[in-house]
Parts: C-alpha cells; sequence; structure tokens
C-alpha cells in the first residue's frame, strides 16, 4: 500500500473510518447496516464484510456494491472479522449474531475473482485473523471459544486444525 491510513469500523454504529496520521484526519462512512471489517483494494476503494454479505464501497462517491449471502442457510449468522491476505485474497469468518460461543460460524475466502468459497465451518467467533511470516500458518482467534485454531494454508490449498491451545487474551502473537 502506498497511503498511511488506519482503517476501522464501529460495528454496531453502522460506520467505517478512514484515519490519516499524516493529517490527522478521520473520515466516516455510514453504511446501511452494520459492516464488521473495512480492507484497501489494490485499485482504489475498500472492501467490506456487512452483517450477511462481502461488497466493494466507494468513500469517495459512496457506492455499496454487495454481493450475495453467503450464508442463506444460516440466518442467525453474520460476519464478525475478515483480512486480506498476501495473495489478495480476502479470509472472513462468521459467527452466531446472538449465540456468540456456539461454532455454528465458518471461515469464507474471497477471491479477486469474486468468488466465495467455504474454507472451514464449525468457528465460534473467528476474531484477530492473522498470518505467520512465512505465509503458511492462518491465525484464527476465536475467543468465545476459548481455544485459538491455527489453519494451515498454502496459495492453492487449504488444511484445518493443525493445533488448539488455550485462549490468550484477545491480540495476535507469535508462537
Amino acid at each position: 500500500m502506498k497511503e498511511q491510513r488506519l482503517y476501522w469500523v464501529d460495528i454496531p454504529e453502522k460506520k467505517a473510518h478512514v484515519f490519516n496520521p499524516a493529517e490527522g484526519t478521520n473520515k466516516t462512512f455510514e453504511l446501511p447496516e452494520i459492516v464488521t471489517s473495512a480492507c484497501p483494494r489494490k485499485n482504489g476503494g475498500l472492501v467490506l464484510t456487512l452483517r450477511k454479505n462481502v461488497a466493494f464501497f466507494d468513500p469517495a462517491s459512496g457506492k455499496l456494491d454487495a454481493f450475495p449471502d453467503v450464508e442463506l442457510d444460516r440466518p442467525g449468522n453474520r460476519f464478525n472479522d475478515a483480512k486480506c491476505d498476501r495473495q489478495g485474497r480476502l479470509w472472513g469468518g462468521t459467527m452466531g449474531d446472538v449465540d456468540w460461543d456456539a461454532p455454528i460460524g465458518s471461515l469464507y475466502r474471497f477471491d479477486p475473482s469474486q468468488t466465495i468459497t467455504r474454507m472451514a465451518e464449525g468457528i465460534c467467533c473467528s476474531n484477530g485473523l492473522g498470518w505467520s511470516p512465512d505465509n503458511n500458518v492462518l491465525k484464527i482467534k476465536p475467543p468465545m471459544c476459548f481455544t485459538e485454531r491455527d489453519a494451515d494454508f498454502l496459495v492453492e490449498t487449504f488444511a484445518r486444525a493443525l493445533s488448539e491451545v488455550p485462549a490468550q487474551p484477545d491480540y495476535m502473537r507469535n508462537k
């Protein structure tokens, strides 16, 4: 990324924010539904996760283009967190909107081709997604399940549940 910005969301207030530390400014964008993550896109704009959808958002025009609901079969679920990997794919997890501690969520991958794939199920509340320095381990922190799941992923494959360890506070830590 050429620009140095902090993208952050206020889930219950349905707002996405862009903080520019060089200027000391924060722009706020109100959205029609909850927004659970915001990641910059290579060619401008943001990719968001909303309650039930992945969406492209252009802050300059306010245009929001949402993709179809990823979990029509799970009406009580919503997205919680998402991050982009080095290949430009968005990885996002769902959770029970009310049953936060139930393993009813899933992990999805949204590819640059705009294909959404369910990669894993049985997730409680994915939060704090991140990758190991070598890009081989995707870390999923579901704090409501009291475990941390490491999921091994390579550029073209994905294998789940390498380990389970007692949960740590809600932040990423290196092993």
